[in-house]
């Protein structure tokens, strides 16, 4: 099965899923070791089972590996509530896919876009797409490195660098976010 993880709806509702079902850093440490064979340290530095869980989905998007990550949950909790709603979220019934294309009309008719419009916003789509993933890269790296240093003064250094970059990997996710809309509406 094959999930359309651009659409950040369904991202958000599988990371809220994930906490759900994970409510500590611990549980999820578990999971991804059992799930993965990955160590959640090596992923992600986070400070808060919300930073966590988003930095997990992140580094399973960019490695390709966000339905392995999906999948892995569905085994692990098959009758969890969050399930049944997130598949809905994913797999909408006939009855919402026909709002959601008459919506979509709607939208057609007041604020199509031209090819070259259409082109533009995908080409800044792709160009946001690079850089969220440069700098998710990015972050590892700071955040290995904090893990190791053991010099006070590096140590807040890169701490305050990794605050740096997660703030603009929030700004970047928003833009994606704003241009997806823009792309969908077209």
């Amino acid at each position: 099965m094959t999930i359309n993880w651009e659409d950040n709806t369904k991202r958000k509702a599988f990371r809220k899923a994930l906490q759900e079902a994970y409510p500590s850093a611990a549980e999820l440490k578990i999971f991804v070791d059992e799930a993965l064979n990955e160590s959640l340290a090596a992923i992600t530095g986070g400070s808060n089972l919300q930073q966590i869980t988003f930095d997990l989905l992140e580094w399973a998007r960019a490695h390709g590996r966000l339905d392995e990550v999906y999948q892995a949950f569905k085994n692990q909790n098959p009758n969890h509530p969050v399930i049944k709603e997130l598949e809905q979220q994913i797999f909408p019934t006939p009855e919402s896919d026909q709002k959601v294309v008459h919506q979509g009309d709607q939208r057609a008719a007041s604020s199509s876009l031209t090819a070259s419009q259409r082109h533009r916003y995908q080409q800044r789509y792709d160009t946001l797409q690079s850089e969220v993933t440069l700098r998710f890269e990015k972050l590892s790296y700071l955040r290995n490195g904090l893990a190791i240093e053991v010099s006070p003064a590096i140590k807040f250094q890169l701490q305050k660098q990794v605050e740096e970059e997660e703030k603009q990997l929030e700004m970047l996710e928003t833009k994606l976010v704003e241009v997806e809309k823009l792309l969908q509406s077209g």
